[in-house]
């Protein structure tokens, strides 16, 4: 059982490293924020930012390398999760998804 879980795990890990660090770090910010949020909150957080990420340059990208040129390539802009400030996913994605909106 325990070999399960740890092949689970590092699949999981796997699929985390192929995508969007943007999208990443902006999912681990809600998860965050939704510690303190009732249900309510919480799923209109998740539509919120459902339609922000479709506008994010890296949603189009990762449809460019999944389902039309299907290369599996996608280069995400930024890179890595480094490349990513805290006020990026502020101002960019969860300033505008869940700040505004959540208004």
């Amino acid at each position: 059982a325990a070999s399960d879980d740890r092949s689970w795990a590092d699949g999981a890990l796997a699929d985390i490293a192929r995508g969007s660090p943007t999208a990443l770090k902006a999912t681990e910010r809600a998860i965050r924020n939704a510690r303190s949020y009732d249900l309510r909150q919480c799923f209109i957080q998740d539509y919120r930012l459902a339609h922000r990420f479709a506008e994010l340059p890296d949603f189009h990208e990762g449809v460019r390398a999944v389902l039309t040129e299907k290369d599996g390539r996608p280069k995400w802009q930024p890179t890595t999760l480094e490349g990513i400030t805290d006020a990026t996913t502020r101002g960019d994605v969860m300033g505008r998804a869940i700040t505004y909106l959540m208004r």
